[in-house]
Formats: C-alpha cells, sequence, structure tokens
C-alpha cells in the first residue's frame, strides 16, 4: 500500500483547506457560528487571500502559504485528526510518541493541501445542508463542480467550547480519517511507534525535495 497518498493526490484537496480557514478575526467579539456558517465564511476568506494581489505570484508565494497555513491551524484541529487517524493505535504510543506523531502528521496534511490548493482555486462550491448530530457533533453537505463534474462534500464538525471545528471530510461518501486509519492499523500490525514517526518523517523529506525540484524547474 502506498502510504497516506490517497487523499494528498487528489485535486479535491481544495475543500478540504474550505474547513480550515473561517475568519475569526473582528474587533469586536464574534457571534458562535453554525456549522454552516463555519465553513461559508471559511470558503469566502480563503477565495479572499487566493485572489488577493498582494498574495500572488512567485515574489509571494511564502507570505501566501504562510497565511494559508496560519488560517489553518487556528481553526483545523489537527491534534484530534491525528488521533482519530490512529484509532485505538494511539494506545501503543507514549504521550511524548504521540505529541511527535501529532506535529509531523500535521506538517505532512499542510504542506500537502498548500502544494496544491493554489491549482484549484477555481472550483465552484454549493452548500448544500447542515445537520446537527448531537448538540456537539454536525455534518455540512456541499456539492463542488470541478472540470464540470459534480462530487459530494461532507464535512463533520465538533464542537470545541464556543466554536465548531472541523475533523474529517467524506469525498463520495470515503472518510478522510478512515482512510488514514486503515493505513496507519497495517503499518501499526508489523512496526513499532517509534518506526511510524520515521516513515512519516521520511515522508516530509520527500514532499521538500519533490517542492524543491519543482521550484527549481519552475526558476
Amino acid at each position: 500500500m502506498s502510504f497516506l497518498k490517497t487523499y494528498i493526490s487528489t485535486p479535491l484537496l481544495v475543500l478540504l483547506i474550505v474547513i480550515m480557514t473561517t475568519t475569526g478575526t473582528c474587533l469586536a467579539a464574534p457571534q458562535p457560528q453554525s456549522p454552516m456558517e463555519v465553513i461559508q465564511s471559511a470558503y469566502n476568506e480563503l477565495i479572499t487571500v487566493l485572489n488577493d494581489p498582494a498574495y500572488q505570484g512567485e515574489a509571494a508565494k511564502e507570505k501566501r502559504r504562510q497565511k494559508i497555513t496560519e488560517l489553518a491551524k487556528r481553526i483545523f484541529d489537527f491534534r484530534k485528526i491525528s488521533l482519530l487517524a490512529l484509532g485505538k493505535n494511539v494506545r501503543k504510543f507514549t504521550k511524548a510518541e504521540f505529541n511527535e506523531f501529532s506535529e509531523i502528521f500535521s506538517q505532512l496534511l499542510e504542506n500537502s493541501y498548500i502544494a496544491k490548493i493554489e491549482t484549484y482555486k477555481d472550483a465552484k462550491v454549493k452548500f448544500d445542508k447542515e445537520r446537527l448530530l448531537t448538540p456537539r457533533k454536525a455534518i455540512v453537505e456541499t456539492i463542488v463542480t470541478y472540470n464540470n463534474k459534480e462530487i459530494p462534500i461532507t464535512y463533520r464538525l465538533y464542537k470545541k467550547g464556543d466554536t465548531w471545528r472541523g475533523y474529517d471530510v467524506l469525498v463520495e461518501g470515503i472518510s478522510l480519517i478512515k482512510n488514514y486509519r486503515t493505513q496507519f492499523n497495517e503499518l501499526m500490525s508489523r512496526e513499532k511507534p517509534a518506526d511510524v514517526i520515521k516513515l512519516v518523517k521520511r515522508k516530509l523529506e520527500e514532499q521538500s525535495d519533490i517542492q524543491a525540484s519543482k521550484e527549481q524547474k519552475q526558476g
């Protein structure tokens, strides 16, 4: 099995960032947003950043990526997605090992969507339905049009304090979390936590090498 590639390579990664980029920067204390409002405001801010002349072009690339990463870290619960991706295997990790895993796995995700998102900013999103599963869990259903194809995207959110935060995305009914968990289950059946951490670190190094190679060709 090719480790951690199924969703990272898809154009629909642009929709993953939608749930990671809600605003929350008003001077006045903001009113709590509904799950649907979180998704809608996130999409609007993302499009604003991608289309802002101050963030366009090769010269502004680092500034643009830093902004997107900042927004993502503020909203998306990377620690929770790391926990859910490991599932029951998290019991095999010490606290220090899990902290390290969460940090590098989050970086792997961040690098992946940043590398893709600039290409797919023209995807169109229809915000369809919001449904509360419990007082603290909700889903938001959207329909994404990209390259003349409509694809259903469902976001799973949970309420942390007064804020709704995203922790999973379903693309045509397939869960991002379950996809990762399947891969980690296979890895953990034969590897120790320290080995899994090394593997994720190696993937990060490969990402850096690939990105450097692309930038060199473009330059």
